[in-house]
């Protein structure tokens, strides 16, 4: 059976960002219960896990509380809106990264038929764009 909170209190964001600022755990925590159901979901969504969502979330707040701390953050949209959008691009980033040490380089004996045709296609391409960026320089 799972307790459901009644008289959990809503602050606003710039009480959330103040408490953040002064590591006030009682807004930490209504922070993380407010926010982080929805990065998680994000996350789950897009390849991830929890545990890659409490990491996730965590990176956050760390940018927010040293934005703070610096005296160089204001906030121009919500401060879900602000969260969400960091959470996105660490996302983004990590999952970039992944990829690129995942990735396997082909040598000759993986490479098939088709993947050296789509090569030179695109080798092809590439020389194309270059000598029509030349023409138009003239």
């Amino acid at each position: 059976m799972k307790v459901v909170a009644i008289n959990q209190k809503k602050y606003t964001d710039q009480e959330y960002l103040e408490g953040i600022k002064n590591g006030d755990s009682k807004i930490l925590k209504a922070f993380y219960k407010s926010f982080f159901p929805r990065i998680k979901h994000y996350v789950e969504k897009n390849s991830g896990k929890e545990a890659d969502a409490e990491d996730l979330f965590q990176e956050a707040t760390v940018v927010l509380f040293r934005k703070l701390s610096a005296g160089e953050f204001t906030l121009t949209s919500g401060l879900f809106t602000f969260i969400y959008a960091v959470c996105q691009r660490l996302w983004y980033n990590r999952l970039k990264k992944n990829n690129r040490e995942n990735s396997e380089i082909p040598t000759d004996d993986t490479l098939k038929a088709e993947d050296v045709v789509v090569v030179e296609q695109t080798e092809q391409y590439s020389l194309y764009r270059q000598k029509f960026q030349e023409l138009g320089a003239d």
